[in-house]
């Protein structure tokens, strides 16, 4: 796809995690992006935002930093390809599961983070399948941030 293609929808979602109001003064916030998806996670994407090439195995990837799910449960922990020098699986997390959300978003809370902005490019949504992934993740913020979320352009 296109740079020129790639633009954000002119509003963003605001997840308040640890205060309520429309004040954003003083407020610690943060981008939540929810781009990572796994083979066999639901959302019938592949390695979205992981792969490189369409694939995403050794030699082909398209991450600066590995993610360490070693908190994660293992519902949560989707198996690759790649090898650790030990031997092991290496191991990365889905957008679309919701209690890794929920775990991100303890994880900015305890950090004293206040909210997040979601952004959504709108050239993504065109597609029925994307669009339902994109869905279930904004579902997930709303859920994490238990319903402290609002809608404000973004400018």
């Amino acid at each position: 796809m296109s740079a020129a293609l790639r633009f954000i929808v002119p509003v963003l979602l605001v997840a308040c995690l640890r205060v309520s109001g429309h004040e954003l003064d003083g407020r610690v916030m943060c981008g939540y992006q929810g781009w990572f998806r796994c083979e066999g996670d639901g959302a019938g994407e592949g390695w979205r935002h992981y792969q490189a090439g369409g694939k995403f195995e050794p030699g082909q990837v398209n991450i600066e930093i590995w993610p360490d799910v070693g908190e994660l449960a293992p519902e949560e922990r989707c198996a690759t390809k790649f090898r650790h020098a030990d031997g092991r699986v290496a191991e990365v997390f889905s957008s679309v599961n919701e209690a890794t959300v929920r775990r991100h978003f303890r994880w900015m809370r305890e950090a004293g983070i206040d909210g997040v902005f979601l952004q959504r490019f709108a050239v993504e949504a065109v597609d029925a399948g994307v669009r339902d992934s994109l869905g279930r993740v904004l579902a997930n913020v709303r859920a994490a941030a238990r319903g402290r979320t609002e809608l404000v352009p973004d400018v």
